[in-house]
């Protein structure tokens, strides 16, 4: 008699198929969606909105059959899909845009696995504008050697945190001024930033300025082309149910079959993981 087939009770990118609790009372598959209902409406601050959701819903769960699983369904793919967020540098200094351009800087045709460490080790010796800007640049040149074009980088870096204590953000730029470093270059035409004066303030610079240091609802206005930036604009998008392309823009409703197969491309092309 042949083995009954086994399958995993969990896979990389699928969690494990709901299991009740077998030493406590059994719970159904409604009482399990209510349960997770009342624990989302927590976290909404407005009473009138959370009264409305929950109303809305527990009619849903109590009068249509098969709306039980279609919420917990629904929700599991909003938490993998969260789970699966594009965490970057930039994110991670956009509080500091001197850091996020120094930081961009390094990142400009290298992995993130090697460039961010560097990066954080950058910060340890110079964590200022003031300090970089008078680094010596055969220190520095050596701290930056496994990146390439060592000699280069540190001109920059050293010339970005010079300039960036002359002259930092410009609160109202002017229109069309650029970098002196791609003032020479052709360039898709883009809106100003702050820091668009900035030597080395190339598109992928200033994409990121834009996505993570220009405010509420700034990054739904970027078109980045950096295949990074790109990941996270899609996810950002994906979150608010919206299905994007780096070249069309807004698609429009992100269905089910989009947002597995964006979790599956987020989770397996992660740069930090991926070799």
């Amino acid at each position: 008699m042949p083995e009954p087939v086994t399958f995993p009770s969990s896979s990389k990118f699928f969690p494990p198929p709901y299991q009740p609790d077998l030493d406590g009372p059994p719970i159904s598959m409604l009482e399990t969606a209510r349960q997770k209902l009342l624990l989302i409406l927590g976290d909404l601050t407005n009473p009138c909105t959370r009264d409305a959701v929950q109303r809305e819903h527990l009619r849903l769960l109590t009068d249509s059959p098969g709306y039980a699983a279609f919420f917990l369904t629904s929700l599991d793919r909003y938490e993998r899909l969260l789970n699966a967020k594009p965490v970057l540098i930039q994110e991670c200094v956009a509080d500091d845009p001197w850091k996020l351009l120094v930081a961009v800087m390094l990142l400009n045709k290298t992995a993130g696995r090697v460039a961010v460490p560097i990066f954080w080790e950058l910060m340890e010796r110079w964590p200022t504008p003031e300090a970089l800007a008078q680094a010596d640049p055969a220190e520095l040149e050596g701290c930056i050697r496994c990146l390439g074009l060592q000699s280069t980088r540190a001109k920059r870096l050293i010339a970005l945190s010079v300039a960036y204590l002359d002259s930092p953000e410009q609160q109202h730029p002017l229109e069309g001024q650029e970098s002196s470093t791609t003032a020479t270059k052709k360039r898709r035409p883009e809106a100003p930033t702050p820091v668009s004066h900035l030597p080395g303030s190339g598109p992928y610079a200033l994409d990121s300025y834009r996505i993570y240091c220009g405010g509420p609802g700034a990054w739904r206005t970027v078109m980045p082309r950096d295949k990074e930036l790109v990941r996270y604009i899609k996810w950002r998008w994906a979150a608010d149910g919206v299905q994007w392309s780096p070249t069309l823009g807004v698609m429009g409703h992100a269905n089910e079959t989009y947002l597995e197969q964006l979790i599956h491309e987020l989770v397996a092309l992660d740069p930090y993981t991926r070799r």
